[in-house]
């Protein structure tokens, strides 16, 4: 998962007042906030239309219309009567509680690592077991009620079969595994990183944010509602995977094709996954960002083959030459900025110029309400997105040229150097599009020089191989771009949605501002999670903590940790989300 925020602890001042560039950047990402009518059960209920939020004064009665049907306002949604309210949560008996059982899955060293044997011979995956009998003995209630299903030893699906099998399930997941803590690094915490350890404020550890915030919570609030006899008229299904730091292809992808052979294609209303989180302050808003999207990536990896010799009498150009001639070429040659209409960032900016108070300067205002018509508003809309490298990925695609290896002796021009360049790749881009590019600069590099080019597995037109040497291309790790989850109209985007504002409006006040209301808006992330094994099994998926960004601290990170009274407000969420699905008449 991306990185967050630093330690707030050792922002400048500067920092903590950045511009409102780098607020939307913290914001992670964003796609689309329109909105939709939903249906109902009647034993849910929406909130009060009375905090139905007005029209902005900054805004001409044109203006508002048309970020109006952009970027709808979305009504909060509360769970039924009869079950205990979730701010419940937020006291302080039941935080001793949840520090307790959160404490203990942290201390548990979940680690997983980019190269590992066979689940059968390498050690490293026995401490799974240990978090499932973790798992099994601290949730009772909900673990002895549902079904468990082991998907290649340790991939665990929960199942809570509801009364309504037409009903289409809800699918939530996470990940058991944590990034590895180097050994160079653990005298650098302030806590040793397996500690679970609580200060008062804040739970330590490696995992507390990635992911245990997420699937503690998701445990604590199933646990609490079978524990009041939750009988569900739909099926609830928790997934967990436990490679997903190193790309989900032992635990993930498995539990993906279980699923899809249990249940069926598109069998599920609706996947929850970690992903954005809130927000808070950006122009007077709080932003909730469910990712709807992920970027796609690709490894490509370039080997170069020349002839050799002696140091003393070399080329004009060895191979290492020729090689760094055509990373400084890439990189001269970025992909271009698109923000269209159907980039998750456009669509932010809408909400955002249609929500934002009057510290949004006026100029901004219109040049994002010009977007589509006016090409010069466009353009300084990009340039000022630009200035922010993690703003700027939001909208194209990325390249970043990582490992060079090339050259044995100082004495011997070196005959084989490589090097390996990592694309993340836009939503309106494409493997493909990459791969041309790529070959495209390469082309010219090899015919300045004489050399031949082989490209992703044959031989390119115009270039036979030669003694003088030549190019051979290849690909790694390969990712299109996620399927974007359509939110115009969808009923699945407004119970979300809604039950992230009745949350983190009205049960979160402990830590929300009573002046700012949530603007809820789809948002895409550059990384990608577990999800990327689950598109086929529903169009509807939605990667969001449920958490505040603020107070989500290092993760991947020496001194990783999450303000406890986040954690419950994330606990709280998932119990109201299951209780809403449950009435929630599709």
């Amino acid at each position: 998962m991306r990185g967050l925020p630093e330690d707030p602890e050792r922002q400048t001042q500067h920092q903590k007042h950045r511009s409102w560039v780098k607020k939307a950047t913290a914001a992670f990402f964003s796609v689309v906030l329109v909105m939709i009518g939903i249906t109902i059960a009647e034993s849910c209920f929406l909130t009060p239309a009375s905090n139905r939020r007005q029209k902005s004064s900054h805004l001409s009665p044109e203006e508002e219309a048309l970020l109006k049907s952009r970027c709808p306002y979305m009504e909060k949604i509360a769970p039924q009567p009869g079950f205990e309210n979730s701010t419940v949560f937020l006291g302080d008996e039941y935080k001793k509680h949840s520090v307790k059982v959160w404490g203990d899955m942290i201390r548990i060293p979940t680690q997983s690592y980019d190269l590992m044997g066979p689940i059968d011979e390498d050690p490293r995956w026995q401490i799974f077991a240990e978090f499932e009998k973790y798992l099994n003995a601290t949730f009772p209630v909900f673990t002895e009620r549902a079904e468990l299903e082991h998907v290649n030893t340790y991939g665990l699906v929960y199942t809570l079969t509801g009364s309504d099998l037409s009903k289409k399930p809800i699918l939530l997941t996470g990940h058991q595994d944590v990034v590895p803590v180097p050994d160079n690094t653990v005298s650098r915490w302030t806590h040793p990183p397996f500690s679970g350890h609580f200060d008062g404020q804040y739970m330590w550890g490696r995992g507390s944010a990635d992911c245990k915030n997420t699937v503690s919570a998701i445990f604590e609030a199933l646990e609490s509602l079978c524990s009041q006899d939750f009988h569900p008229k739909r099926t609830v299904v928790v997934a967990l995977g436990f490679d997903e730091e190193a790309s989900g292809y032992v635990g993930a992808r498995n539990i993906g094709k279980y699923l899809e052979n249990r249940f069926g294609k598109d069998s599920f209303l609706m996947l929850l996954d970690e992903g954005g989180a809130i927000v808070e302050d950006v122009y007077g808003v709080d932003l909730a960002l469910p990712d709807t999207g992920e970027k796609g990536r690709v490894n490509v990896v370039v080997d170069l083959e020349t002839t050799g010799g002696h140091s003393s009498v070399p080329p004009p150009h060895t191979s290492v030459g020729i090689m760094s001639e055509l990373i400084t070429t890439l990189e001269s040659s970025p992909f271009p900025l698109q923000l269209e209409p159907s980039s998750p960032f456009y669509t932010q900016l809408q909400c955002m110029a249609r929500f934002s108070n009057s510290s949004m300067p006026n100029s901004l205002r219109a040049d994002i309400v010009s977007l589509a018509k006016d090409p010069e508003a466009k353009n300084r809309v990009l340039e000022l997105q630009s200035r922010d490298l993690y703003t700027k990925y939001l909208f194209s695609t990325s390249q970043a040229a990582d490992i060079f290896n090339g050259g044995s002796k100082s004495n011997a021009l070196p005959e084989q150097v490589s090097a390996q360049i990592n694309y993340r790749i836009d939503v309106g881009s494409s493997v493909k599009e990459v791969q041309d590019k790529v070959e495209g600069i390469v082309r010219q590099i090899a015919h300045k020089y004489g050399l031949c080019v082989k490209g992703f597995g044959t031989y390119l037109q115009g270039f036979d191989p030669i003694p003088k040497g030549g190019f051979t291309l290849s690909v790694t790790d390969a990712l299109e771009p996620a399927p974007v989850t359509d939110v115009t109209e969808n009923p699945t985007w407004a119970l979300l949605a809604g039950t992230i504002r009745h949350v983190f409006e009205d049960d979160g006040s402990v830590l929300g501002s009573a002046n700012r209301e949530i603007v809820v808006s789809p948002s895409l992330t550059t990384a990608n999670t577990d999800t990327r094994h689950y598109w086929d099994l529903t169009p509807n998926i939605y990667r969001f903590n449920p958490v505040r960004m603020n107070y989500f601290v290092n993760i991947h990170a020496v001194d990783e940790r999450v303000l406890v009274d986040a954690h419950l407000e994330t606990v709280a969420f998932y119990y109201d989300f299951v209780q809403n699905a449950d009435c929630f008449d599709k």
